[in-house]
């Protein structure tokens, strides 16, 4: 008789666990819809019941986490992100997650340790490595920004995104040659890409190469003859190859459209002729 009472005991338990179960899911999924509906309040309230159903339930304490990110509601949030993590540890998108609301919270410490979580779970996520190097090169940690980037072109020789970014590195780094011939890398595949010639032309300048900073400039200033900043730019490379009247012009035009910098020139090299 005992052994009969405990057995339906147990399947009376089972019943009511596998019921709030199932309501935990149903109002998951209301509330997905209540997100996409950009009804952040009714998600939150629904996944709230729904995390009383069913207490280690990830996927709820997720989707609120991004329904409070949504309302600015931070410190929730990250609260939230946390109890999925702890929940389902081997989860990359609860991680990611909470790594770009570090990123916004300005924790950049905390974001960089969940990406490196991220790259130990997907070792080859060349996303990751993109979104830590970032972090990196704003923490001033240049060099590991390099190796990251590193990463991301490895992967992709044509990312130029990754491409332009390493040519900055370099540049913070000191490494011009670096940053030449990551601007070449983005110019094989992109003959007109300006960014990459004015950024050349500038890296060719640094280093005194003026004849190769004017060629480059040259061709941004045709193919984008109302970019002030190649206009002055140019106006530099013409100074230094002695070309003082056609630096005069690029920097009146430059200054015209209203680049500072052009103005000052200006008046120092060209007001006096």
């Amino acid at each position: 008789m005992t052994i009969r009472i405990l057995l339906s005991i147990s399947l009376l338990w089972a019943s009511i666990f596998t019921v709030s179960a199932q309501e935990a899911q149903t109002l998951l999924q209301s509330a997905e819809k209540d997100f996409e509906d950009n009804q952040y309040t009714t998600a939150i309230a629904r996944l709230d019941k729904a995390i009383e159903q069913k207490e280690d339930f990830a996927a709820a304490y997720y989707l609120r986490g991004k329904s409070k990110v949504s309302l600015r509601f931070y410190s929730g949030a990250y609260a939230d992100f946390s109890k999925a993590i702890n929940l389902a540890p081997e989860n990359v998108e609860y991680l990611a997650a909470r790594a770009v609301l570090s990123t916004i919270r300005g924790e950049k410490t905390l974001a960089v340790e969940d990406y490196t979580r991220m790259l130990e779970i997907k070792p080859e996520d060349g996303e990751t490595y993109r979104s830590r190097s970032r972090l990196y090169n704003d923490m001033g940690m240049y060099r590991e920004a390099y190796v990251d980037l590193n990463k991301v072109i490895e992967a992709n020789p044509q990312d130029l995104d990754a491409l332009f970014s390493r040519s900055a590195v370099n540049l913070s780094l000191k490494n011009y040659q670096g940053a030449i011939n990551d601007c070449g890398a983005i110019l094989e595949v992109e003959p007109d890409n300006v960014n990459a010639l004015i950024n050349r032309g500038t890296f060719w300048y640094i280093v005194k190469h003026f004849d190769e900073a004017l060629n480059d400039l040259n061709r941004a200033v045709e193919l984008a003859p109302e970019d002030a900043e190649a206009l002055y730019k140019r106006g530099l490379a013409n100074h230094k190859t002695e070309n003082l009247d056609k630096a005069c012009e690029d920097w009146k035009k430059s200054s015209e459209m209203g680049f500072y910098q052009a103005q000052l020139a200006l008046e120092k090299h060209c007001e006096k002729k």
